[in-house]
Protein backbone atom coordinates (compact mmCIF):
# COMPACT_ATOMS: atom_id res chain seq x y z
CA UNK A 1 0.00 0.00 0.00
CA UNK A 2 1.37 3.41 -0.99
CA UNK A 3 2.06 6.13 1.54
CA UNK A 4 -0.89 8.35 0.53
CA UNK A 5 -3.23 5.33 0.70
CA UNK A 6 -2.14 4.71 4.28
CA UNK A 7 -2.58 8.37 5.26
CA UNK A 8 -6.01 8.65 3.61
CA UNK A 9 -7.06 5.50 5.48
CA UNK A 10 -6.05 7.12 8.78
CA UNK A 11 -8.53 9.92 8.12
CA UNK A 12 -11.11 7.46 6.80
CA UNK A 13 -11.05 5.28 9.91
CA UNK A 14 -11.02 8.17 12.38
CA UNK A 15 -13.69 10.39 10.81
CA UNK A 16 -15.94 7.82 9.13
CA UNK A 17 -15.60 9.23 5.61
CA UNK A 18 -15.34 7.32 2.33
CA UNK A 19 -12.38 7.86 0.02
CA UNK A 20 -13.05 7.89 -3.74
CA UNK A 21 -10.96 8.23 -6.89
CA UNK A 22 -7.83 10.34 -7.31
CA UNK A 23 -8.65 13.80 -8.71
CA UNK A 24 -5.15 15.23 -8.89
CA UNK A 25 -1.52 14.91 -7.80
CA UNK A 26 1.36 17.33 -7.41
CA UNK A 27 4.21 18.51 -5.28
CA UNK A 28 1.63 19.58 -2.67
CA UNK A 29 0.32 16.03 -2.13
CA UNK A 30 -2.83 14.45 -3.55
CA UNK A 31 -6.52 15.23 -4.08
CA UNK A 32 -9.19 12.51 -3.86
CA UNK A 33 -12.95 12.34 -3.73
CA UNK A 34 -14.38 12.44 -0.23
CA UNK A 35 -17.87 11.01 0.28
CA UNK A 36 -19.67 11.94 3.47
CA UNK A 37 -23.41 11.54 4.09
CA UNK A 38 -24.02 10.85 0.37
CA UNK A 39 -22.36 14.12 -0.65
CA UNK A 40 -19.17 14.23 -2.71
CA UNK A 41 -16.35 16.66 -1.95
CA UNK A 42 -12.70 17.04 -2.88
CA UNK A 43 -10.16 16.17 -0.20
CA UNK A 44 -6.71 17.72 -0.54
CA UNK A 45 -4.02 15.93 1.45
CA UNK A 46 -1.04 18.18 2.19
CA UNK A 47 1.98 17.85 4.41
CA UNK A 48 2.24 20.71 6.87
CA UNK A 49 5.31 22.87 6.43
CA UNK A 50 6.53 22.58 9.98
CA UNK A 51 8.27 20.14 12.32
CA UNK A 52 6.17 17.37 13.82
CA UNK A 53 4.59 18.24 17.11
CA UNK A 54 5.18 16.31 20.28
CA UNK A 55 1.52 16.76 21.22
CA UNK A 56 -1.73 16.66 19.29
CA UNK A 57 -2.60 20.30 19.93
CA UNK A 58 -2.27 22.92 17.21
CA UNK A 59 -0.42 26.18 17.59
CA UNK A 60 -2.46 29.35 18.02
CA UNK A 61 -1.32 30.61 14.60
CA UNK A 62 -2.38 27.41 12.85
CA UNK A 63 -5.77 27.41 14.54
CA UNK A 64 -6.32 31.08 13.77
CA UNK A 65 -5.47 30.55 10.10
CA UNK A 66 -7.75 27.50 9.85
CA UNK A 67 -10.60 29.53 11.34
CA UNK A 68 -10.09 32.27 8.73
CA UNK A 69 -10.05 29.72 5.88
CA UNK A 70 -13.20 28.00 7.13
CA UNK A 71 -15.01 31.35 7.22
CA UNK A 72 -14.15 32.30 3.62
CA UNK A 73 -17.47 32.72 1.82
CA UNK A 74 -17.66 34.22 -1.65
CA UNK A 75 -19.07 33.23 -5.03
CA UNK A 76 -15.56 33.20 -6.50
CA UNK A 77 -13.67 31.54 -3.65
CA UNK A 78 -13.69 27.78 -3.05
CA UNK A 79 -15.73 26.79 0.00
CA UNK A 80 -13.72 24.88 2.62
CA UNK A 81 -15.94 22.66 4.78
CA UNK A 82 -13.47 21.09 7.15
CA UNK A 83 -9.76 20.81 7.91
CA UNK A 84 -8.65 17.59 9.56
CA UNK A 85 -5.21 17.25 11.08
CA UNK A 86 -3.38 13.99 11.83
CA UNK A 87 0.13 12.72 12.56
CA UNK A 88 1.59 10.04 10.30
CA UNK A 89 4.29 7.90 11.89
CA UNK A 90 6.87 6.06 9.82
CA UNK A 91 9.63 4.31 11.74
CA UNK A 92 11.18 6.97 14.00
CA UNK A 93 9.82 9.88 11.93
CA UNK A 94 6.59 11.83 12.44
CA UNK A 95 4.87 13.98 9.80
CA UNK A 96 1.77 16.13 10.12
CA UNK A 97 -0.85 16.06 7.37
CA UNK A 98 -3.93 18.18 6.73
CA UNK A 99 -6.94 16.81 4.91
CA UNK A 100 -8.73 19.87 3.52
CA UNK A 101 -12.33 19.03 2.56
CA UNK A 102 -13.70 21.43 -0.05
CA UNK A 103 -16.29 21.71 -2.78
CA UNK A 104 -15.42 19.61 -5.80
CA UNK A 105 -14.73 21.34 -9.12
CA UNK A 106 -16.30 19.83 -12.23
CA UNK A 107 -13.80 21.03 -14.84
CA UNK A 108 -10.62 20.87 -12.73
CA UNK A 109 -8.27 23.87 -12.67
CA UNK A 110 -7.91 26.79 -15.06
CA UNK A 111 -4.52 25.71 -16.41
CA UNK A 112 -5.83 22.27 -17.37
CA UNK A 113 -8.97 23.78 -18.87
CA UNK A 114 -7.16 26.35 -21.04
CA UNK A 115 -4.72 23.74 -22.35
CA UNK A 116 -7.64 21.43 -23.07
CA UNK A 117 -9.44 24.14 -25.06
CA UNK A 118 -6.33 24.77 -27.10
CA UNK A 119 -5.76 21.15 -28.10
CA UNK A 120 -9.42 20.24 -28.58
CA UNK A 121 -10.12 23.20 -30.85
CA UNK A 122 -6.86 23.22 -32.76
CA UNK A 123 -8.48 21.56 -35.81
CA UNK A 124 -11.01 24.39 -36.19
CA UNK A 125 -8.45 26.89 -37.44
CA UNK A 126 -5.47 26.65 -39.75
CA UNK A 127 -3.83 29.82 -38.49
CA UNK A 128 -3.74 30.90 -34.88
CA UNK A 129 -2.47 34.43 -34.15
CA UNK A 130 0.10 34.50 -31.38
CA UNK A 131 -1.47 31.30 -30.03
CA UNK A 132 -4.54 33.20 -28.77
CA UNK A 133 -6.97 30.77 -27.20
CA UNK A 134 -10.13 32.60 -26.16
CA UNK A 135 -12.06 35.61 -27.36
CA UNK A 136 -12.76 38.90 -25.64
CA UNK A 137 -16.12 37.95 -24.09
CA UNK A 138 -14.95 34.82 -22.30
CA UNK A 139 -11.67 36.48 -21.34
CA UNK A 140 -13.57 39.34 -19.69
CA UNK A 141 -15.96 36.91 -18.01
CA UNK A 142 -13.00 35.08 -16.44
CA UNK A 143 -11.26 38.31 -15.42
CA UNK A 144 -14.38 39.72 -13.76
CA UNK A 145 -14.70 36.63 -11.61
CA UNK A 146 -11.05 36.70 -10.56
CA UNK A 147 -11.34 40.39 -9.65
CA UNK A 148 -14.47 39.66 -7.59
CA UNK A 149 -12.54 36.96 -5.74
CA UNK A 150 -9.74 39.43 -5.02
CA UNK A 151 -12.35 41.97 -3.92
CA UNK A 152 -13.34 39.61 -1.10
CA UNK A 153 -9.72 39.35 0.05
CA UNK A 154 -9.25 43.12 -0.18
CA UNK A 155 -12.44 43.83 1.74
CA UNK A 156 -11.42 41.43 4.53
CA UNK A 157 -7.77 42.54 4.78
CA UNK A 158 -6.44 39.26 3.36
CA UNK A 159 -3.67 38.61 0.83
CA UNK A 160 -3.63 35.29 -1.05
CA UNK A 161 0.04 35.33 -2.18
CA UNK A 162 -0.32 32.35 -4.57
CA UNK A 163 -2.66 33.38 -7.40
CA UNK A 164 -2.03 31.18 -10.46
CA UNK A 165 -4.11 29.12 -12.95
CA UNK A 166 -3.52 25.87 -11.01
CA UNK A 167 -5.13 27.47 -7.94
CA UNK A 168 -8.25 28.58 -9.80
CA UNK A 169 -10.91 25.85 -10.03
CA UNK A 170 -13.66 25.75 -12.65
CA UNK A 171 -17.24 24.71 -12.02
CA UNK A 172 -20.23 24.37 -14.34
CA UNK A 173 -21.33 27.56 -16.08
CA UNK A 174 -17.60 28.42 -16.16
CA UNK A 175 -17.71 29.66 -12.61
CA UNK A 176 -14.15 30.40 -11.42
CA UNK A 177 -13.19 30.00 -7.77
CA UNK A 178 -9.84 30.80 -6.16
CA UNK A 179 -8.43 27.98 -4.03
CA UNK A 180 -5.30 26.96 -2.08
CA UNK A 181 -4.91 29.17 0.97
CA UNK A 182 -1.59 27.85 2.28
CA UNK A 183 0.06 31.29 2.05
CA UNK A 184 -2.99 33.36 2.98
CA UNK A 185 -2.18 36.21 5.37
CA UNK A 186 -4.44 38.34 7.56
CA UNK A 187 -3.24 41.97 7.51
CA UNK A 188 -6.02 43.49 9.62
CA UNK A 189 -3.74 44.26 12.57
CA UNK A 190 -0.40 44.98 10.87
CA UNK A 191 1.11 47.75 8.76
CA UNK A 192 3.93 45.77 7.14
CA UNK A 193 4.37 42.20 5.93
CA UNK A 194 6.99 40.07 4.19
CA UNK A 195 5.97 38.32 0.97
CA UNK A 196 6.04 34.67 2.18
CA UNK A 197 6.92 33.09 -1.16
CA UNK A 198 4.76 31.56 -3.85
CA UNK A 199 5.22 29.98 -7.25
CA UNK A 200 8.23 30.87 -9.46
CA UNK A 201 6.96 32.60 -12.57
CA UNK A 202 4.18 34.32 -10.61
CA UNK A 203 6.36 36.06 -8.02
CA UNK A 204 6.96 39.75 -8.67
CA UNK A 205 10.39 41.42 -8.94
CA UNK A 206 10.02 42.97 -5.47
CA UNK A 207 9.89 39.50 -3.89
CA UNK A 208 13.45 38.77 -4.99
CA UNK A 209 14.58 42.29 -4.19
CA UNK A 210 13.07 42.42 -0.70
CA UNK A 211 12.87 38.77 0.32
CA UNK A 212 13.80 39.42 3.94
CA UNK A 213 12.24 42.86 4.23
CA UNK A 214 8.71 43.64 5.40
CA UNK A 215 6.82 45.80 2.93
CA UNK A 216 3.88 48.14 3.57
CA UNK A 217 0.67 46.15 3.26
CA UNK A 218 -0.55 48.27 0.32
CA UNK A 219 2.65 47.37 -1.58
CA UNK A 220 2.58 43.69 -0.57
CA UNK A 221 -1.00 43.43 -1.91
CA UNK A 222 0.33 44.21 -5.36
CA UNK A 223 1.99 40.79 -5.44
CA UNK A 224 -1.54 39.41 -5.95
CA UNK A 225 -2.23 41.99 -8.68
CA UNK A 226 1.00 41.05 -10.46
CA UNK A 227 0.10 37.34 -10.27
CA UNK A 228 -3.39 38.22 -11.58
CA UNK A 229 -1.75 39.83 -14.63
CA UNK A 230 0.46 36.78 -15.21
CA UNK A 231 -2.63 34.56 -14.95
CA UNK A 232 -4.60 36.71 -17.42
CA UNK A 233 -1.67 36.51 -19.84
CA UNK A 234 -1.84 32.71 -19.65
CA UNK A 235 -5.61 32.71 -20.25
CA UNK A 236 -5.22 35.00 -23.25
CA UNK A 237 -2.15 33.52 -24.94
CA UNK A 238 -2.04 29.96 -23.62
CA UNK A 239 1.57 30.20 -22.47
CA UNK A 240 3.56 31.39 -19.47
CA UNK A 241 4.51 35.04 -19.18
CA UNK A 242 7.69 34.13 -17.30
CA UNK A 243 9.28 30.73 -17.96
CA UNK A 244 10.05 28.70 -14.87
CA UNK A 245 13.80 29.22 -14.83
CA UNK A 246 13.74 30.69 -11.36
CA UNK A 247 15.14 29.40 -8.09
CA UNK A 248 13.54 29.76 -4.69
CA UNK A 249 16.52 30.64 -2.58
CA UNK A 250 17.71 32.96 0.14
CA UNK A 251 21.08 33.39 -1.50
CA UNK A 252 21.47 37.03 -2.44
CA UNK A 253 23.31 36.25 -5.68
CA UNK A 254 20.56 33.94 -6.96
CA UNK A 255 17.91 36.44 -5.95
CA UNK A 256 19.69 39.12 -7.94
CA UNK A 257 19.86 36.85 -11.00
CA UNK A 258 16.15 36.00 -10.65
CA UNK A 259 15.19 39.64 -10.30
CA UNK A 260 17.23 40.65 -13.37
CA UNK A 261 15.72 37.78 -15.38
CA UNK A 262 12.15 38.77 -14.43
CA UNK A 263 12.72 42.43 -15.24
CA UNK A 264 14.27 41.58 -18.61
CA UNK A 265 11.40 39.18 -19.41
CA UNK A 266 8.73 41.71 -18.39
CA UNK A 267 10.25 44.41 -20.57
CA UNK A 268 10.12 42.07 -23.60
CA UNK A 269 6.61 40.82 -22.83
CA UNK A 270 5.26 44.35 -22.40
CA UNK A 271 6.51 45.11 -25.92
CA UNK A 272 4.90 41.90 -27.18
CA UNK A 273 1.52 42.65 -25.58
CA UNK A 274 1.47 46.21 -26.91
CA UNK A 275 2.18 44.89 -30.42
CA UNK A 276 -0.91 42.63 -30.37
CA UNK A 277 -3.09 44.36 -32.95
CA UNK A 278 -5.97 41.88 -32.63
CA UNK A 279 -6.67 42.65 -28.97
CA UNK A 280 -8.83 45.43 -27.57
CA UNK A 281 -6.63 48.46 -26.81
CA UNK A 282 -8.21 48.88 -23.39
CA UNK A 283 -7.46 45.23 -22.57
CA UNK A 284 -3.82 45.73 -23.55
CA UNK A 285 -3.64 48.76 -21.27
CA UNK A 286 -5.28 46.84 -18.42
CA UNK A 287 -2.94 43.83 -18.69
CA UNK A 288 0.18 45.98 -18.98
CA UNK A 289 -0.79 47.94 -15.86
CA UNK A 290 -0.87 44.74 -13.77
CA UNK A 291 2.57 43.49 -14.73
CA UNK A 292 4.52 46.69 -14.27
CA UNK A 293 8.01 46.13 -12.86
CA UNK A 294 7.62 48.60 -9.98
CA UNK A 295 4.72 47.82 -7.59
CA UNK A 296 3.99 51.53 -7.16
CA UNK A 297 3.18 51.70 -10.89
CA UNK A 298 0.57 48.95 -10.67
CA UNK A 299 -3.04 50.02 -10.01
CA UNK A 300 -4.75 49.98 -6.64
CA UNK A 301 -7.57 47.47 -6.24
CA UNK A 302 -10.10 50.27 -6.67
CA UNK A 303 -8.53 51.15 -10.04
CA UNK A 304 -8.60 47.49 -11.09
CA UNK A 305 -12.24 47.14 -10.09
CA UNK A 306 -13.28 50.22 -12.06
CA UNK A 307 -11.08 49.53 -15.09
CA UNK A 308 -12.55 50.73 -18.40
CA UNK A 309 -12.10 47.46 -20.31
CA UNK A 310 -13.39 45.33 -17.47
CA UNK A 311 -16.62 47.32 -17.22
CA UNK A 312 -17.55 48.11 -20.81
CA UNK A 313 -20.05 46.19 -22.96
CA UNK A 314 -21.04 43.88 -20.12
CA UNK A 315 -24.26 42.99 -21.95
CA UNK A 316 -22.16 41.03 -24.44
CA UNK A 317 -21.29 38.60 -21.68
CA UNK A 318 -24.88 37.37 -21.67
CA UNK A 319 -24.15 35.78 -25.04
CA UNK A 320 -21.40 33.74 -23.40
CA UNK A 321 -23.84 32.24 -20.92
CA UNK A 322 -26.43 30.99 -23.44
CA UNK A 323 -24.91 27.54 -23.90
CA UNK A 324 -24.18 26.96 -20.21
CA UNK A 325 -26.18 24.49 -18.17
CA UNK A 326 -25.88 21.74 -15.60
CA UNK A 327 -25.38 18.87 -18.06
CA UNK A 328 -21.59 18.41 -18.07
CA UNK A 329 -21.18 16.37 -21.34
CA UNK A 330 -23.51 18.71 -23.27
CA UNK A 331 -21.79 21.72 -21.72
CA UNK A 332 -18.35 20.57 -22.90
CA UNK A 333 -19.62 19.89 -26.42
CA UNK A 334 -21.15 23.37 -26.64
CA UNK A 335 -17.97 24.97 -25.29
CA UNK A 336 -15.90 23.33 -28.02
CA UNK A 337 -18.23 24.64 -30.73
CA UNK A 338 -18.51 28.17 -29.40
CA UNK A 339 -17.26 31.16 -31.38
CA UNK A 340 -15.85 32.94 -28.35
CA UNK A 341 -13.06 30.42 -27.81
CA UNK A 342 -10.79 31.99 -30.39
CA UNK A 343 -10.05 35.67 -30.87
CA UNK A 344 -11.71 37.37 -33.88
CA UNK A 345 -12.12 34.57 -36.41
CA UNK A 346 -13.02 37.04 -39.18
CA UNK A 347 -9.65 38.71 -38.82
CA UNK A 348 -8.04 35.30 -39.04
CA UNK A 349 -9.76 34.49 -42.32
CA UNK A 350 -8.80 37.88 -43.73
CA UNK A 351 -5.13 37.49 -42.86
CA UNK A 352 -4.67 33.73 -43.12
CA UNK A 353 -2.14 34.02 -45.96
CA UNK A 354 0.27 36.09 -43.87
CA UNK A 355 2.37 33.13 -42.78
CA UNK A 356 4.98 35.21 -41.01
CA UNK A 357 2.41 36.43 -38.51
CA UNK A 358 0.66 33.13 -37.98
CA UNK A 359 1.63 29.65 -36.92
CA UNK A 360 0.67 26.99 -39.46
CA UNK A 361 -1.24 24.00 -38.07
CA UNK A 362 -2.48 21.24 -40.41
CA UNK A 363 -6.23 20.77 -40.20
CA UNK A 364 -5.98 17.00 -39.83
CA UNK A 365 -3.32 17.03 -37.16
CA UNK A 366 -4.39 14.97 -34.15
Amino acid sequence: MEKFDIIFNIFKNKYGIKIGKVLGKGGFGEVREIINKNKTYAGKLVKKNCKARKTGSESDNDQQKDNIILKLKSTNIVQIYNIYDEIYKEKDKEEIYNLIVMEKAVLKDLKTFIKSLFYQNIDHLMYIPFKDIIGDNLLKYFCLQLVKGLEYFDRNNLIHFDIKPENILIFLELSLKISDFGLLKDTSEIDKIRIPGGTPGYLSPEYYKNQKIKLPVEIAKKQDYFALGVTIFFIKYGKSLIKNRLHKSNKSEENKVNQEYIIDTLQKQLVFIKSDKLSDKDFVKFLCSLIQIEPEERPSFEEIYRDKWLNKNLDELKKVLKCFGNDEPKFLIEIRKSDFLFEKKKDLEKDKNKKKKFIFIPKNKK
